[in-house]
Protein backbone atom coordinates (compact mmCIF):
# COMPACT_ATOMS: atom_id res chain seq x y z
CA UNK A 1 0.00 0.00 0.00
CA UNK A 2 1.20 3.55 -0.72
CA UNK A 3 2.87 5.18 2.24
CA UNK A 4 3.26 1.91 4.14
CA UNK A 5 6.61 0.84 5.43
CA UNK A 6 7.65 -2.77 4.98
CA UNK A 7 9.10 -4.26 8.13
CA UNK A 8 12.38 -6.10 7.63
CA UNK A 9 13.09 -9.00 9.98
CA UNK A 10 16.59 -8.85 11.36
CA UNK A 11 18.08 -12.34 11.25
CA UNK A 12 20.83 -13.07 13.72
CA UNK A 13 23.84 -14.52 11.87
CA UNK A 14 24.27 -18.24 12.42
CA UNK A 15 27.11 -19.09 14.75
CA UNK A 16 29.35 -21.94 13.64
CA UNK A 17 29.18 -24.52 16.41
CA UNK A 18 32.51 -26.29 17.07
CA UNK A 19 32.64 -29.98 16.16
CA UNK A 20 33.88 -30.72 19.68
CA UNK A 21 30.64 -29.37 21.08
CA UNK A 22 28.51 -31.39 18.66
CA UNK A 23 30.22 -34.59 19.81
CA UNK A 24 29.73 -33.64 23.47
CA UNK A 25 26.05 -32.74 23.03
CA UNK A 26 25.39 -35.97 21.14
CA UNK A 27 27.07 -37.99 23.89
CA UNK A 28 24.77 -36.44 26.51
CA UNK A 29 21.57 -36.54 24.42
CA UNK A 30 20.74 -32.82 24.62
CA UNK A 31 17.63 -31.51 22.86
CA UNK A 32 17.96 -29.26 19.81
CA UNK A 33 16.90 -26.28 21.92
CA UNK A 34 19.61 -26.93 24.50
CA UNK A 35 22.19 -27.63 21.78
CA UNK A 36 21.49 -24.26 20.17
CA UNK A 37 21.76 -22.43 23.49
CA UNK A 38 24.87 -24.18 24.75
CA UNK A 39 26.44 -24.28 21.30
CA UNK A 40 26.30 -20.49 21.05
CA UNK A 41 27.87 -20.18 24.51
CA UNK A 42 30.68 -22.60 23.75
CA UNK A 43 31.33 -20.94 20.39
CA UNK A 44 31.90 -17.68 22.31
CA UNK A 45 34.58 -19.42 24.36
CA UNK A 46 36.22 -20.98 21.28
CA UNK A 47 36.32 -17.61 19.49
CA UNK A 48 38.10 -16.14 22.52
CA UNK A 49 40.69 -18.94 22.35
CA UNK A 50 41.17 -18.32 18.62
CA UNK A 51 41.67 -14.62 19.25
CA UNK A 52 44.36 -15.48 21.81
CA UNK A 53 45.81 -18.25 19.61
CA UNK A 54 45.40 -20.83 22.40
CA UNK A 55 44.67 -24.50 21.51
CA UNK A 56 41.67 -25.86 23.40
CA UNK A 57 43.84 -28.63 24.91
CA UNK A 58 46.29 -26.05 26.32
CA UNK A 59 43.81 -23.98 28.34
CA UNK A 60 44.82 -23.22 31.93
CA UNK A 61 42.85 -21.79 34.83
CA UNK A 62 44.52 -18.43 34.07
CA UNK A 63 43.04 -18.50 30.57
CA UNK A 64 39.61 -19.28 32.00
CA UNK A 65 39.92 -16.34 34.40
CA UNK A 66 40.88 -14.05 31.51
CA UNK A 67 37.86 -15.27 29.53
CA UNK A 68 35.59 -14.45 32.48
CA UNK A 69 37.08 -11.00 32.96
CA UNK A 70 37.14 -10.06 29.26
CA UNK A 71 34.09 -11.72 27.75
CA UNK A 72 31.72 -12.25 30.69
CA UNK A 73 32.20 -9.02 32.64
CA UNK A 74 28.90 -7.44 31.54
CA UNK A 75 26.54 -10.37 32.09
CA UNK A 76 24.65 -11.49 35.19
CA UNK A 77 26.23 -13.83 37.69
CA UNK A 78 23.63 -16.46 36.75
CA UNK A 79 24.67 -16.31 33.09
CA UNK A 80 28.34 -16.26 34.06
CA UNK A 81 27.88 -19.44 36.10
CA UNK A 82 26.06 -21.04 33.17
CA UNK A 83 29.07 -20.38 30.92
CA UNK A 84 31.48 -21.77 33.50
CA UNK A 85 29.30 -24.81 34.14
CA UNK A 86 29.12 -25.63 30.43
CA UNK A 87 32.85 -25.28 29.80
CA UNK A 88 33.55 -27.24 33.00
CA UNK A 89 31.33 -30.12 31.85
CA UNK A 90 33.02 -30.30 28.45
CA UNK A 91 36.47 -30.31 30.03
CA UNK A 92 35.27 -32.95 32.49
CA UNK A 93 34.76 -35.24 29.49
CA UNK A 94 38.15 -34.17 28.12
CA UNK A 95 39.72 -35.44 31.34
CA UNK A 96 37.79 -38.71 31.08
CA UNK A 97 38.87 -39.17 27.46
CA UNK A 98 42.51 -38.40 28.26
CA UNK A 99 42.68 -35.22 26.18
CA UNK A 100 43.80 -33.08 29.15
CA UNK A 101 45.31 -33.87 32.54
CA UNK A 102 43.19 -31.60 34.74
CA UNK A 103 39.99 -29.60 34.39
CA UNK A 104 41.08 -25.92 34.13
CA UNK A 105 37.60 -24.62 34.96
CA UNK A 106 37.01 -26.36 38.28
CA UNK A 107 38.81 -23.92 40.58
CA UNK A 108 37.32 -20.87 38.86
CA UNK A 109 33.82 -22.35 39.05
CA UNK A 110 34.22 -23.18 42.74
CA UNK A 111 35.64 -19.73 43.48
CA UNK A 112 32.83 -17.95 41.62
CA UNK A 113 30.14 -19.98 43.38
CA UNK A 114 31.77 -19.39 46.75
CA UNK A 115 32.03 -15.64 46.23
CA UNK A 116 28.40 -15.36 45.21
CA UNK A 117 26.68 -17.99 47.30
CA UNK A 118 29.09 -18.73 50.08
CA UNK A 119 29.09 -22.44 49.31
CA UNK A 120 31.98 -24.49 48.03
CA UNK A 121 30.84 -27.74 46.41
CA UNK A 122 32.87 -30.87 46.99
CA UNK A 123 32.82 -33.45 44.24
CA UNK A 124 33.61 -36.89 45.61
CA UNK A 125 34.41 -39.77 43.27
CA UNK A 126 31.25 -41.12 41.68
CA UNK A 127 31.67 -44.87 42.06
CA UNK A 128 29.55 -47.98 42.43
CA UNK A 129 28.67 -49.13 45.93
CA UNK A 130 29.75 -52.65 46.91
CA UNK A 131 26.22 -53.87 46.22
CA UNK A 132 26.05 -52.11 42.85
CA UNK A 133 29.45 -53.53 41.94
CA UNK A 134 28.12 -57.06 42.56
CA UNK A 135 25.11 -56.30 40.36
CA UNK A 136 27.38 -54.98 37.63
CA UNK A 137 29.62 -58.06 37.73
CA UNK A 138 26.51 -60.28 37.58
CA UNK A 139 25.45 -58.39 34.44
CA UNK A 140 28.89 -58.94 32.88
CA UNK A 141 28.70 -62.65 33.69
CA UNK A 142 25.28 -62.89 32.02
CA UNK A 143 26.53 -61.63 28.64
CA UNK A 144 26.58 -64.20 25.79
CA UNK A 145 29.87 -65.78 24.83
CA UNK A 146 29.63 -64.85 21.14
CA UNK A 147 31.98 -62.25 19.65
CA UNK A 148 29.97 -59.14 20.56
CA UNK A 149 29.10 -60.47 24.00
CA UNK A 150 32.75 -61.24 24.75
CA UNK A 151 33.80 -57.82 23.45
CA UNK A 152 31.45 -56.05 25.87
CA UNK A 153 32.35 -58.48 28.67
CA UNK A 154 36.08 -57.82 28.28
CA UNK A 155 35.71 -54.05 27.84
CA UNK A 156 33.60 -53.64 30.99
CA UNK A 157 35.77 -56.05 32.98
CA UNK A 158 38.99 -54.25 32.08
CA UNK A 159 37.63 -50.86 33.13
CA UNK A 160 36.17 -52.23 36.37
CA UNK A 161 39.16 -54.38 37.36
CA UNK A 162 42.12 -52.35 36.06
CA UNK A 163 40.87 -48.74 36.06
CA UNK A 164 41.57 -48.06 32.39
CA UNK A 165 40.21 -44.83 30.95
CA UNK A 166 37.90 -45.18 27.94
CA UNK A 167 40.52 -43.92 25.48
CA UNK A 168 43.19 -46.17 27.03
CA UNK A 169 40.90 -49.15 26.53
CA UNK A 170 40.36 -48.17 22.88
CA UNK A 171 44.13 -47.86 22.34
CA UNK A 172 45.09 -51.06 24.22
CA UNK A 173 47.15 -53.26 21.89
CA UNK A 174 47.08 -57.05 21.89
CA UNK A 175 50.88 -57.20 22.07
CA UNK A 176 50.78 -55.14 25.29
CA UNK A 177 48.68 -57.77 27.09
CA UNK A 178 50.89 -60.20 29.02
CA UNK A 179 48.23 -62.68 30.02
CA UNK A 180 50.35 -65.83 30.34
CA UNK A 181 52.77 -64.45 32.96
CA UNK A 182 52.44 -65.70 36.54
CA UNK A 183 50.86 -62.34 37.32
CA UNK A 184 49.06 -61.12 34.20
CA UNK A 185 49.61 -57.45 33.38
CA UNK A 186 49.00 -54.75 30.78
CA UNK A 187 51.34 -52.15 29.33
CA UNK A 188 49.18 -49.03 29.14
CA UNK A 189 50.00 -45.84 27.26
CA UNK A 190 48.15 -43.12 29.13
CA UNK A 191 47.87 -39.35 29.05
CA UNK A 192 50.70 -37.46 27.38
CA UNK A 193 52.15 -40.77 26.16
CA UNK A 194 53.08 -41.85 29.69
CA UNK A 195 53.59 -45.59 30.12
CA UNK A 196 52.54 -47.68 33.11
CA UNK A 197 52.07 -51.36 33.98
CA UNK A 198 48.76 -52.50 35.43
CA UNK A 199 48.12 -55.96 36.95
CA UNK A 200 45.17 -58.01 35.69
CA UNK A 201 43.22 -60.06 38.27
CA UNK A 202 43.07 -63.80 37.68
CA UNK A 203 39.26 -63.77 37.56
CA UNK A 204 39.14 -62.07 34.15
CA UNK A 205 42.27 -63.49 32.47
CA UNK A 206 40.52 -66.50 30.88
CA UNK A 207 37.83 -64.26 29.34
CA UNK A 208 40.50 -61.99 27.85
CA UNK A 209 42.35 -64.96 26.35
CA UNK A 210 39.11 -66.42 24.97
CA UNK A 211 38.27 -63.13 23.26
CA UNK A 212 41.78 -62.88 21.82
CA UNK A 213 41.38 -66.32 20.29
CA UNK A 214 38.13 -65.20 18.61
CA UNK A 215 39.82 -62.38 16.71
CA UNK A 216 40.98 -62.84 13.15
CA UNK A 217 44.69 -62.54 12.49
CA UNK A 218 45.95 -59.52 10.61
CA UNK A 219 42.90 -57.29 11.03
CA UNK A 220 44.23 -54.87 13.65
CA UNK A 221 46.40 -54.51 16.72
CA UNK A 222 43.76 -53.08 19.08
CA UNK A 223 42.24 -55.53 21.57
CA UNK A 224 38.75 -54.00 21.55
CA UNK A 225 38.04 -54.22 17.83
CA UNK A 226 34.92 -54.63 15.76
CA UNK A 227 34.25 -58.02 14.24
CA UNK A 228 35.38 -58.51 10.66
CA UNK A 229 37.00 -55.09 10.26
CA UNK A 230 39.64 -54.80 12.96
CA UNK A 231 38.52 -51.20 13.56
CA UNK A 232 38.95 -50.10 17.16
CA UNK A 233 36.14 -48.64 19.24
CA UNK A 234 35.98 -44.91 19.98
CA UNK A 235 35.61 -43.40 23.50
CA UNK A 236 32.05 -42.43 22.51
CA UNK A 237 31.32 -46.07 21.71
CA UNK A 238 32.66 -47.13 25.11
CA UNK A 239 30.64 -44.37 26.78
CA UNK A 240 27.44 -45.74 25.18
CA UNK A 241 28.40 -49.30 26.15
CA UNK A 242 28.78 -48.36 29.83
CA UNK A 243 25.59 -46.31 29.83
CA UNK A 244 23.61 -49.27 28.45
CA UNK A 245 25.17 -51.63 31.00
CA UNK A 246 24.32 -49.34 33.93
CA UNK A 247 20.74 -48.92 32.74
CA UNK A 248 20.24 -52.66 32.28
CA UNK A 249 21.59 -53.19 35.80
CA UNK A 250 19.11 -50.58 37.10
CA UNK A 251 21.97 -48.45 38.40
CA UNK A 252 21.33 -44.71 38.16
CA UNK A 253 24.06 -42.12 38.60
CA UNK A 254 24.33 -38.40 37.90
CA UNK A 255 26.96 -39.27 35.30
CA UNK A 256 26.51 -42.57 33.47
CA UNK A 257 30.08 -42.62 32.18
CA UNK A 258 33.06 -45.01 31.96
CA UNK A 259 34.84 -43.01 34.67
CA UNK A 260 32.43 -44.51 37.22
CA UNK A 261 34.18 -47.84 36.68
CA UNK A 262 37.62 -46.22 37.07
CA UNK A 263 36.51 -44.60 40.33
CA UNK A 264 35.12 -47.95 41.48
CA UNK A 265 38.42 -49.68 40.73
CA UNK A 266 40.35 -47.08 42.75
CA UNK A 267 38.10 -47.20 45.82
CA UNK A 268 37.90 -51.02 45.71
CA UNK A 269 41.69 -51.29 45.49
CA UNK A 270 42.16 -49.03 48.52
CA UNK A 271 39.49 -50.83 50.55
CA UNK A 272 41.30 -54.10 49.74
CA UNK A 273 44.42 -52.74 51.47
CA UNK A 274 46.56 -51.54 48.57
CA UNK A 275 48.63 -48.44 49.29
CA UNK A 276 47.89 -45.04 47.82
CA UNK A 277 51.23 -45.17 45.97
CA UNK A 278 50.28 -48.45 44.30
CA UNK A 279 46.86 -47.16 43.27
CA UNK A 280 48.41 -43.91 42.02
CA UNK A 281 50.76 -45.90 39.80
CA UNK A 282 48.00 -48.15 38.45
CA UNK A 283 45.77 -45.16 37.64
CA UNK A 284 48.60 -43.23 36.02
CA UNK A 285 48.19 -40.13 38.18
CA UNK A 286 50.96 -37.58 37.85
CA UNK A 287 50.73 -36.53 41.50
CA UNK A 288 49.33 -38.05 44.68
CA UNK A 289 46.82 -35.18 44.93
CA UNK A 290 44.65 -36.82 42.26
CA UNK A 291 44.67 -40.12 44.17
CA UNK A 292 44.21 -38.59 47.60
CA UNK A 293 40.54 -37.82 46.92
CA UNK A 294 39.92 -41.58 46.78
CA UNK A 295 41.69 -42.02 50.10
CA UNK A 296 39.47 -39.34 51.63
CA UNK A 297 36.39 -41.01 50.18
CA UNK A 298 37.34 -44.46 51.53
CA UNK A 299 38.17 -43.00 54.94
CA UNK A 300 34.82 -41.20 55.05
CA UNK A 301 32.75 -44.33 54.36
CA UNK A 302 34.93 -46.43 56.68
CA UNK A 303 34.23 -44.05 59.57
CA UNK A 304 30.45 -44.31 59.25
CA UNK A 305 28.91 -45.77 62.40
CA UNK A 306 25.58 -47.51 62.56
CA UNK A 307 23.04 -45.53 64.55
CA UNK A 308 20.67 -47.72 66.56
Amino acid sequence: MPGSTKMTKIIKPRVEIPVIFDEWAKRHNYSEKSKNKYGYMFATFVRFLNECDIPIESVSSTVIQQFVEIKLSDISIKSKLSYLWLIHEIYYDFVEDGKVEINPVYKILVKTKKENRGKQPTRLPLSLSQYERKLFIAYIDSLPRNYQGMLVRCALSLMLHTGLRANELCELKKYDMHLYDDTAWLRVIGKFNKERNVPVPDEIVNDLIEFLDMQEDGLGDCFIQKSGTGNSYTPNGIYFMVKVALKRTNITKVRMSPHILRHTFATTALIAGNTMKQVQQWLGHETSASTDIYVSFVESISSIKTVN
